[in-house]
């Protein structure tokens, strides 16, 4: 039995790696190969500008080893979320708003709650990454110029909202996690890392944008049960 649980939670932790390096490093390698497209064209047009895009490349590299530099150092924690402890989620919340102002030309607007202390810092780290590949998604497939982004704590929850001006999904109309799962639609890795934190994602799309409605359960934050909203405000 100890074998096979040590197997399990080795098996979670490859998946979870794996999503984190979906959603970050490889998604960042994406927006930094398309910049560098652009620099190469700029090189005899502006030499000038072209150097200030290189120095911004320069920039938002060290951010990216930053971030996997924490997650490896996760992974060398003897204790889960050991290395999390000191991750100030309103702050990396705030500099990712503006790596992707760089990176895609999103531009983000961050509404945040008191996090500080609210959240366990496992969670937190999960909650950066699901705001950075919502972000990503609406800058690469949706094509949105703005996006708004919500995170309030409450006792036995997270919230997350995070909506845009782009072309939405190919679905119309608002469709529940329960929905979303037995159609096979909206982002199957952000649905995945949303419901292995035992969470629950809507979704709702129109011609105008979409917003994604995010709610995930944070039983160290207190006991008891919160009442599920039948629909956020957007």
């Amino acid at each position: 039995m100890l074998k096979q649980l040590q197997k399990a939670a080795a098996a979670h932790e490859r998946v979870r790696l794996a999503r984190n390096l979906h959603d970050g490093v490889l998604q960042s390698l994406t927006a930094l190969s398309l910049r560098l497209e652009r620099i190469y064209q700029l090189v005899d047009m502006s030499p000038q500008l072209a150097k200030k895009n290189l120095s911004e490349i320069k920039q938002l590299i060290t951010s990216e080893q930053r971030d996997l530099r924490s997650s490896i150092q996760q992974l060398k924690s003897p204790l889960p979320g050991l290395s999390e402890e000191t991750f100030d989620l309103t702050r990396r919340l705030r500099e990712l708003s503006d790596r992707i102002r760089r990176q895609w030309g999103l531009q983000v607007e961050m509404a945040l709650g008191d996090l500080s202390g609210a959240i366990p810092g496992a969670l937190a780290h999960e909650i950066y990454f699901i705001v950075h590949e919502s972000l990503i998604n609406s800058a690469k497939h949706a094509g949105a110029s703005t996006a708004k982004v919500e995170v309030t704590a409450q006792p036995a929850h997270v919230y997350i909202k995070v909506g845009d001006n782009g072309k939405g999904f190919p679905f119309r109309g608002r469709y529940d996690h329960a929905t979303l799962t037995s159609m096979h639609l909206g982002p199957l890795t952000l649905k995945d890392r949303i419901s292995s934190l035992g969470g629950t994602l809507s979704i709702y799309s129109s011609d105008q944008g979409s917003l994604l409605e995010i709610i995930l359960p944070c039983k160290e934050m207190g006991q008891g049960k919160d009442a599920y909203p039948d629909r956020l405000s957007r």
